[in-house]
C-alpha cells in the first residue's frame, strides 16, 4: 500500500506539473502571438512616412521573429501555429524592407538627417559654456547611434541589385561624415572654453594641494605617517590627472609638482629617521654613562638587600628604565632589549661580586684567596693614558709596563703645555688670576641676567660691589666654568681680591695699564716713522671718532682702525728691530685711545716735526719732509720721567750734555741707530747710577721721551701701579705666604699673552690628545682585553671546590702570592684540556676579572697550523696577523697580565715550543712589536700563562704539545672528573643550568637554595627543608618537578661525556668501533634544561633526550648512525633490529680497519680469517643436515 500511494503520489505531481507547464507556454504563446498580430496589423493599417518609421519597423520584425522562434524551446508548444507566424513575419519582413529600399532611394530619403546634423554643426559656434557643449555632443551621439542602426538595417536586408546598396550606404555616409566635422568642431570648442574654465579650476585644485603638502609635513611626525600622507597626496594628483587628460601644460606640472611632493616627504622621512637614530644613540650614550654610574655606585654596598633597594629606588636605575621605555616608544626595540638586558646583568655581576667578596676576599679586599692561595687584586681599571716619561710624552696602559712615545708633530710642537693641567692655570699664571681677568674682560660688555644666566657688570658697577657682593658675583661667573678647575672657598676667593684691586688699577691707571714697552712703541712710531700720508688719514679718521665717542660714549666698533694701526706698529718694529714684535699685541689699542683721548681733550699742537720713511735699509738716509702736522702728547709714567729727570740731572753734573746732544745729532737722519744711541746711553747710566734703582724697565719709555722731545710735565701721570695683596688662599708660584704682588701693566701683559696664545693651545692639545687617545685605543682593541663575566656563570662547588684551589697552586708558581711568602722563583704553565662546552675560557676569564688582569685571549684556530712565529709580518693571513700583534701587545704590557691561548690543537706544535722559556725559570720570549725584535723578560713581572685544547681538532687527530712545555705545564681536564669529585663534578651540570631553565631561574642562582632542592629530588624526604628565599609550596614542588627530569638528563650527559672522553683517547689503531663524538659538556646540558617543563613525563624527557642527539649527529655526516647507535647501547635503548646493526657496523669497522693498516700480511690475515668463516659456515650447515 505505500508503494502504491507513492506511485499514485508520483503521478499526482508529474500531471500537475505538465498541466503548469502546458499553461506556462500557452500564456507565453498567446502574448507572443497577440504582439505579432498588432505588428503585423499596423504595418497593414498604417504607412511609414520617414526612413526612422521605416527602420523602427523593421527593428520591431526583428525582435518579434525572435521571439517567435525563441518559441519553440518552449515544452507542449504548438508548432504548426508557430510555424505559421514566423512564416507570416519573414513575409512581412520582406515586404517593409523592400518598401524601405525603394524609400531609400529617393534623393530626399534622409534629409532629416542631413537638417538635424546641419542644426547641430550650426549651433557649435553660439556655445558659450562646456556645459552646453557637452549637450551638443549627447545630440550628436544620438543621430549618430541613429544612422549606425540605419546602416545595420540596410546591411541586413536582401537587396538583389547590389547598387542600390552602395547607393544607400554612400547617401547615409556622406551625412555620417558631418560628424566627424561636428566632433571636431565640438572639440576645438570645448577646448577653447575649457581652457579658461579648467586653467581657474586647476589652479585651485593646486592650491588645495599645496596646503595639503604644508600641513600634512606639519602632521607627519613619523616616518609611517609620512609614507601614509605621501600616498594620499599622489593619488591626489592621479585624480587630477584624470581630470584634466586633454590638457598637456597641466600634465607636465603635475608631473613635476608629483616629483616635490615624493621629495618633500621622503626628505622629511629621512630627517624623521635621523633625527629618530640620533634621539636613540643619545639616550643609549646617556644610559651608558648612568649604567657605568650604577656600576660604581654598587661596588660600595655590602648587602643583597642594600643592592635590591637601590635598584627599587635609586634615580639613576630609573633613568636607566625611563631610557628603556623611550627607546620603546622611538621603536628601535634592539637597543631597548639591549640596554634592559645589561642593566639587568649589572644588577647580576653586583649580586655575584658581593658573594665573591664575601667568601673570597681577605684583608678587606686587597687579596683574593683561591683555596689556601691568596693573591693582591689590582683594582686599577684599564685605560689608556699619557704620561712624561724621560721628558717626552708616552702612551701607558695603566697596571702595565706598557710606554710608547708619541710622536704626532703637532703634539709635540704643544710641548710647551704638557704640563698644564688645567686650561685655566699654569707656572705663570695662578688660576683666581685667569678667573678675575675674565670677569674684567666682560666687564666691556655688560648684559642684563636672562634666562637664569646671571648678569654681565660693567666696570662701574664692579666698583660699587662690596668685598662680600663681589664674591658673590665671582662665584656666580665661576659656576658653568667646571672645566676650568675652580675650587669654591679658594680661587673665588682670591679673584674677588684681585677682581677688586684690578676694578680700582683699570679706573686709576687710565692708559698707563698698558705695558712700558707698547707705549713706547706706539708713541715713537708715531712720532717719528708714521708714514705722513698714512699719518694724515689716520688723523682725520680720530678727529671724526672723537666726535662720534663725545655722542655715544659706549660705541665699541673700531676694531678695524685699531687692527690697521696694530699692523703697522708691528712692521715698523719688525723692520726696525727697536722692539719685539710678540710684546706688542696692545700697540695698536693703545695708540688708538691715545690719540682720540688727545683730540677730545683739545691738547693738539701744530708743529713742523720731520717725519721718517721707513726704508728696506735702516742705515740708509732717510726720507724726510717738513710739513705742519699734528702732535699728540703721549702719556707718562711717573717712573719714566723720573728716569728722564735723573739722566738730565746726571749729564749736567758730569758736564756731558753738550756731548750727548751732539752724539744724538749726529744720527738724526738715522732714527733707528738714534734710538740706540739713546738707549745705550740710558743703558750706560742705570749701571752706575744708584739713584735709578727700580727704573730699568723704563728706559725705552725714557729713550723715546728724549728722541722724539715728547717729554711734558702735564702728562705725567703719577698713580700706583703695584699693590701687595695679602692673605689669598690658593697656592702658586706668584704666591708667597700667602701674599701676592699685582703689577697691573705686567699683569695685563701676561694674562692677554694666556687667554689669547696659551688657552687656544691648550684647548686644541686637549682636542688632539682626546682624538689621540681615542683613536690608539681603537687600534689597540683596549675593550676586548677587560675580562667580563657572562651572565650565566655560576660559581659552583666544582669551581670552589676542586679548580679554583688548582689554579690557585698554578698561578702561586707563575705571578706569585700576596705576602712576605711570595715565591721569587715564578715559572710554570696552566694547561686546560676538555671537550667543547665546559666552560675553560669562561673560567679563567672570571679568575682574571677578580684578578684584575688583563685578559689577553689569543685565538688558536685564527693562527691556524701554518703560523710558526710570532713575528706579525710572517702571518699568512690579517686573521692570524691580529692574533700575533695581540700576543706582541701582551708581551709589550709585560705586567698584571694574563696570556690566554685558547684551542691550541689549531696551533702548530713549532709554535707552541716560542712559549716553553717563558714557562720556565727564565721567564724569557722573543717577541716583535712593531717591527723590532725583542727580548722579553718577565721575571718577577705579574704574568701568567694559559693555554686551553680540545681532545680534536677539526680534522678528528688528536692535537700535539711539545714534550718539554707540557712538562712546564699543570695539566687538568675539566670535562673529567678530577680526583675524588664524581659527586660535585656531576653536580655542576645542575648548577649550570639553573639559568638556562624558565622555572628554576627564578631560583637567582642561590645554591644554598638550590642544593636542597636537588636533595629533595634525589630522595624525595623534605626533611629539615630550609630555604634561605621567599618560596611558595607551588613553586617549590615546581623546582623538585624540573630537578628531577634534569637529574635524569644529567645521567645521560655524563655518561655521554664519559665515553667522549673515552673514545677520544683511544688511538685508532687499538679502535674496536667507530670513534664516538657526541658531546656531554655543560652546553649540551643547559640546551636541554631550557626545554625542560614540570609537567613532561618520563616518555617525554627520553624523547626529549633522543631528539637533542640526533640533532647534535647530523653535523657528523657519514658517522651519524653509528654514533646514534653507540649512544642507544651506552643508555640500554637498542632494539633487536638495531643492536644486529650496530655489531655489523663493528665488524665493518674492525675489517676495515685491519685492511687500512698496511702491508701484505694484513691482507693474508684478513683473506684467511674470510676462509675461516666460510669453513664455519659449511660446518654449520652440515650439522644441519
Amino acid at each position: 500500500m505505500q508503494a502504491i500511494r507513492q506511485a499514485a503520489h508520483a503521478a499526482v505531481e508529474e500531471f500537475e506539473k505538465v498541466v503548469s507547464i502546458r499553461k506556462s507556454t500557452g500564456a507565453e504563446t498567446q502574448r507572443v502571438f497577440a504582439k505579432a498580430d498588432e505588428l503585423m496589423g499596423r504595418i497593414k493599417r498604417t504607412s511609414a512616412q520617414d526612413v526612422n518609421d521605416y527602420v523602427r519597423l523593421l527593428a520591431e520584425l526583428r525582435t518579434v521573429r525572435g521571439e517567435v522562434i525563441s518559441l519553440k524551446e518552449l515544452r507542449y508548444a504548438d508548432a504548426p501555429a508557430i510555424e505559421k507566424y514566423a512564416a507570416d513575419l519573414v513575409q512581412n519582413t520582406k515586404q517593409v524592407a523592400g518598401q524601405t529600399v525603394d524609400f531609400l532611394l529617393q534623393p530626399d530619403a534622409l534629409q532629416p538627417y542631413a537638417v538635424r546634423v546641419q542644426a547641430i554643426a550650426d549651433g557649435i559656434e553660439k556655445i558659450q559654456k562646456v556645459t552646453e557643449a557637452n549637450e551638443r555632443e549627447k545630440e550628436a551621439n544620438a543621430v549618430s547611434a541613429e544612422l549606425e542602426l540605419l546602416i545595420e538595417v540596410v546591411s541586413n536586408l536582401t537587396i538583389e541589385d547590389p547598387t542600390q546598396t552602395t547607393r544607400i550606404i554612400d547617401n547615409i555616409s556622406t551625412i555620417y561624415a558631418g560628424f566627424n566635422q561636428i566632433r571636431a568642431a565640438l572639440k576645438r570648442r570645448r577646448h577653447a572654453l575649457a581652457g579658461t574654465e579648467a586653467q581657474a579650476e586647476f589652479s585651485a585644485q593646486m592650491k588645495l594641494l599645496e596646503q595639503a603638502l604644508v600641513n600634512y609635513l606639519d602632521l607627519s611626525d613619523t616616518p609611517a605617517k609620512c609614507e601614509e600622507y605621501s600616498t594620499k597626496l599622489q593619488v591626489q594628483l592621479e585624480e587630477l590627472g584624470g581630470k584634466f587628460p586633454e590638457f598637456d601644460e597641466f600634465l607636465a606640472q603635475l608631473s613635476t609638482r608629483r616629483e616635490e611632493v615624493y621629495e618633500a616627504f621622503e626628505s622629511r622621512k629621512v630627517s624623521l629617521v635621523e633625527a629618530r637614530n640620533q634621539r636613540a644613540s643619545s639616550l643609549l650614550q646617556s644610559a651608558e654613562r648612568v649604567l657605568k654610574a650604577v656600576q660604581t655606585r654598587l661596588g660600595r654596598l655590602t648587602t643583597v638587600a642594600e643592592i635590591n633597594g637601590y635598584f627599587a629606588a635609586d634615580l639613576m636605575v630609573e633613568k636607566v628604565r625611563q631610557t628603556v621605555r623611550d627607546l620603546l616608544a622611538l621603536g628601535d626595540p634592539v637597543k631597548a632589549d639591549d640596554l634592559q638586558s645589561r642593566l639587568k646583568t649589572v644588577k647580576e655581576d653586583a649580586l655575584r661580586q658581593l658573594k665573591d667578596r664575601a667568601e673570597l676576599f681577605v684583608d678587606g679586599g686587597q687579596a683574593l684567596k683561591f683555596g689556601p692561595y691568596a693573591f693582591t687584586v689590582n683594582t686599577q681599571p684599564l685605560e689608556l693614558t699619557m704620561v712624561l716619561r724621560d721628558g717626552d710624552l708616552h702612551y701607558h696602559l695603566t697596571g702595565t709596563n706598557f710606554f710608547q712615545k708619541i710622536t704626532e708633530p703637532a703634539f709635540l710642537a704643544a710641548r710647551a703645555v704638557w704640563d698644564q693641567t688645567v686650561v685655566s692655570e699654569n707656572q705663570e699664571v695662578y688660576r683666581g688670576e685667569y678667573l678675575a681677568w675674565l670677569i674684567l674682560q666682560a666687564a666691556a660688555q655688560p648684559a642684563p641676567a636672562h634666562d637664569g644666566v646671571p648678569a654681565v657688570l660693567s666696570l662701574t658697577e664692579l666698583a660699587h660691589l662690596t668685598t662680600a657682593e663681589l664674591t658673590t658675583h665671582v662665584q656666580q661667573f665661576m659656576a658653568p666654568r667646571y672645566a676650568e678647575g675652580y675650587l669654591k672657598g679658594v680661587h673665588d676667593h682670591d679673584a674677588a681680591l684681585l677682581l677688586e684691586a684690578l676694578v680700582r688699577l683699570t679706573r686709576t691707571a687710565n692708559l698707563l695699564r698698558y705695558p712700558t714697552d707698547v707705549r713706547a712703541a706706539a708713541a715713537l712710531f708715531w712720532q717719528k716713522f708714521a708714514p705722513q700720508d698714512r699719518k694724515a688719514t689716520w688723523q682725520r679718521q680720530m678727529q671724526g671718532i672723537a666726535v662720534l665717542l663725545q655722542v655715544f660714549p659706549d660705541s665699541r666698533e673700531f676694531a678695524g682702525l685699531m687692527a690697521e694701526l696694530q699692523q703697522a706698529i708691528t712692521e715698523f718694529a719688525a723692520t726696525t728691530g727697536l722692539f719685539l714684535p710678540p710684546s706688542l699685541t696692545e700697540a695698536g689699542e693703545y695708540l688708538f685711545h691715545e690719540l682720540t683721548r688727545s683730540i677730545n681733550n683739545e691738547q693738539l699742537t701744530i708743529t713742523s716735526l720731520p717725519t721718517t720713511k721707513l726704508t728696506a735699509d735702516n742705515d740708509q738716509k732717510p726720507k724726510t719732509s717738513n710739513q705742519k702736522l699734528i702732535t699728540h702728547p703721549f702719556v707718562i709714567a711717573d717712573e719714566a720721567a723720573q728716569l728722564y729727570q735723573l739722566f738730565q740731572r746726571s749729564l749736567q753734573e758730569r758736564r756731558a750734555t753738550e756731548a750727548y746732544s751732539a752724539s744724538v745729532a749726529g744720527l738724526a737722519e738715522q732714527p733707528t741707530a738714534q734710538v740706540e744711541l739713546i738707549r745705550q746711553w740710558l743703558h750706560a747710566f742705570l749701571r752706575q747710577g744708584e739713584a735709578a734703582a727700580g727704573l730699568h724697565g723704563y728706559r725705552d719709555e725714557c729713550a723715546v721721551l728724549l728722541a722724539t722731545g715728547g717729554y711734558a710735565p702735564q702728562q705725567i701721570i703719577r698713580t700706583p701701579l703695584r699693590e701687595t695683596l695679602t692673605g689669598l688662599q690658593g697656592s702658586h708660584p706668584h704666591i708667597q705666604e700667602r701674599k701676592y704682588t699685582l703689577n697691573f701693566p705686567e699683569f695685563r701683559r701676561r694674562l692677554r699673552h694666556f687667554t689669547n696664545m696659551v688657552v687656544s693651545q691648550f684647548e686644541a692639545f686637549l682636542e688632539l690628545k682626546k682624538e689621540l687617545l681615542a683613536r690608539f685605543t681603537a687600534d689597540l682593541r683596549l675593550s676586548e682585553f677587560r675580562p667580563r663575566v657572562l651572565s650565566s656563570f655560576v660559581r659552583n662547588k666544582l669551581i670552589d671546590e676542586v679548580y679554583l684551589p688548582l689554579i690557585g697552586a698554578n698561578l702561586a708558581k707563575q705571578i706569585g702570592t700576596a705576602g712576605e711568602g711570595k715565591r721569587t722563583d715564578l715559572m710554570g704553565l696552566l694547561l686546560l684540556v676538555s671537550p667543547p662546552g665546559y666552560g675553560k675560557t669562561t673560567l679563567m676569564e672570571y679568575v682574571a676579572n677578580r684578578l684584575g688582569l688583563i685578559f689577553m685571549k689569543i685565538n688558536g684556530p685564527a693562527i691556524g697550523h701554518a703560523v710558526t712565529s710570532v713575528d706579525p709580518a710572517q702571518a699568512p693571513n690579517s686573521g692570524a696577523r691580529e692574533e700575533l700583534l695581540k700576543l706582541n701587545l701582551a708581551f709589550e704590557m709585560g705586567d698584571n697580565v694574563m696570556i690566554y691561548l685558547d684551542d691550541i690543537q689549531h696551533c702548530n706544535p713549532e709554535f707552541l715550543q716560542k712559549f716553553i722559556s717563558l714557562c720556565d725559570a727564565q721567564r724569557k720570549i722573543e717577541g716583535v712589536y712593531q717591527g723590532r725584535a725583542k727580548t722579553y723578560d718577565f721575571r718577577g713581572r705579574k704574568v701568567c700563562v694559559v693555554m686551553a685544547g680540545n681532545p680534536y681538532t677539526e680534522s678528528g687527530e688528536q692535537f700535539r704539545i711539545p714534550d718539554m712545555l707540557a712538562n712546564r705545564a699543570d695539566i687538568y681536564n675539566l670535562g673529567d672528573i678530577i680526583g675524588d669529585t664524581a659527586d660535585v663534578f656531576h653536580l655542576s651540570y645542575l648548577e649550570n643550568a639553573l639559568t638556562s631553565n624558565a622555572v628554576l631561574s627564578r631560583l637567582g642562582g642561590n645554591l644554598a637554595d638550590v642544593h636542597p632542592l636537588i636533595r629533595l629530588a634525589q630522595t624525595g624526604d623534605g626533611t629539615g627543608l630550609n630555604l634561605t628565599g621567599n618560596h611558595s609550596p607551588e613553586e617549590v614542588n615546581e623546582y623538585v618537578a624540573v630537578l628531577q627530569k634534569l637529574l635524569r638528563i644529567r645521567d645521560v650527559v655524563a655518561r655521554v661525556n664519559e665515553e667522549y672522553i673515552r673514545s677520544a683517547a683511544q688511538a685508532n689503531e687499538y679502535r674496536t668501533e667507530p670513534p664516538f663524538k657526541l658531546q656531554g659538556s655543560y652546553r649540551n646540558m643547559s640546551k636541554l634544561a631550557e626545554k625542560v617543563r614540570p609537567v613532561m613525563n618520563d616518555e617525554e624527557t627520553r624523547t626529549l633526550l633522543l631528539t637533542h642527539y640526533e640533532n647534535e649527529a647530523q653535523t657528523l655526516t657519514s658517522g651519524t648512525e653509528a654514533n646514534l647507535l653507540k649512544l642507544r647501547e651506552l643508555l640500554g635503548w637498542l632494539t633487536p633490529t638495531e643492536a644486529e646493526r650496530w655489531e655489523a657496523i663493528k665488524d665493518t669497522f674492525r675489517r676495515n680497519l685491519r685492511t687500512s693498516s698496511g702491508g701484505q700480511l694484513s691482507q693474508v690475515l684478513t683473506q684467511m680469517e674470510n676462509i675461516a668463516g666460510g669453513l664455519s659456515g659449511i660446518r654449520e650447515a652440515l650439522k644441519r643436515e
